[in-house]
């Protein structure tokens, strides 16, 4: 079977990864409650040996009215031979949060995850985000995982009509 593309789908299938890019490059840019979103600004950076894998390294709200609140279950798996424990969740804007259903991860066992974006503290707030959190050990620093969260924020009904 043949594949033939209309010049216009062409053109967008060109340039459909170029605006997501341009996108993601203006969501990065954007101020979440007066910080920024870029992870390198308020996460550190990783490590060579992650404990934690998560089911999923990005995760996709779609499409959220401001002021609005979604929730995505994940799961984390412990890949290596050793106890592997979080004790600092570090997210790259407030608006996210991550909720472990234990801290502690036992060698090649799996534990339940939740990401939380709340939008209510920034009802005005509308475009897209790419947020990141990373979670932590305690005594070295190191990184036990990193997950990625994109969202569009879309003006609600009431906020268009303040505007």
């Amino acid at each position: 079977m043949s594949w033939h593309l209309s010049l216009g789908d062409q053109v967008r299938h060109f340039l459909s990864p170029l605006i997501l890019i341009s996108l993601s490059s203006w969501a990065l840019s954007a101020g979440c409650h007066g910080r920024s979103t870029d992870p390198k600004e308020t996460v550190i950076s990783p490590v060579s040996e992650v404990a934690l894998w998560p089911s999923s390294e990005e995760l996709d709200f779609g499409s959220l009215s401001s002021g609005d609140r979604r929730e995505i279950q994940f799961q984390l798996r412990n890949t290596t031979d050793a106890p592997a424990e979080v004790t600092e969740v570090r997210t790259s804007c407030d608006c996210l949060e991550i909720l472990l259903s234990t801290k502690s991860v036992n060698p090649r066992e799996e534990i339940n995850a939740k990401a939380i974006i709340d939008m209510s503290h920034d009802p005005g707030f509308s475009g897209c985000l790419r947020l990141a959190a990373k979670g932590m050990t305690n005594g070295d620093r190191q990184s036990e995982f990193t997950i990625y969260a994109n969202v569009l924020v879309r003006p609600s009904s009431a906020a268009e009509k303040h505007q």
